[in-house]
């Protein structure tokens, strides 16, 4: 199975997670996250983590975010989902500083 990028891995497994998120689903879109779900866990695994590389992917993400909600906040658009993004932000800011191995 050829390497693919975290940009590929991540359009890859986000319709999964939207997936998720619908309250009536097709009986074969349960087996078919289940099936993609039990997949990604086994390919976990063999992946090899880069603490640094996985820093910056995390800081990346939570100032996309934060630029996101800032750009809205200063639009004079903001609602509670841009406090929410804020929070979000500020929560992935705060995960990147851990140093403990999760695995």
């Amino acid at each position: 199975m050829p390497e693919l990028s975290f940009e590929e891995q991540k359009k890859a497994v986000v319709p999964f997670l939207q997936a998720l998120q619908l309250e009536k689903r097709h009986k074969d879109i349960n087996g078919l996250v289940a099936s993609t779900l039990a997949s990604l866990e086994k390919s976990k695994l063999t992946l090899t983590l880069d603490q640094e590389s996985d820093r910056y992917h995390c800081e990346s993400f939570a100032l996309k975010i934060f630029s996101n909600a800032d750009r809205t906040d200063r639009a004079g658009r903001a609602d509670v989902n841009t406090a929410k993004a804020f929070f979000a932000a500020s929560f992935f800011l705060e995960v990147r500083t851990v140093d403990s191995d999760l695995a």
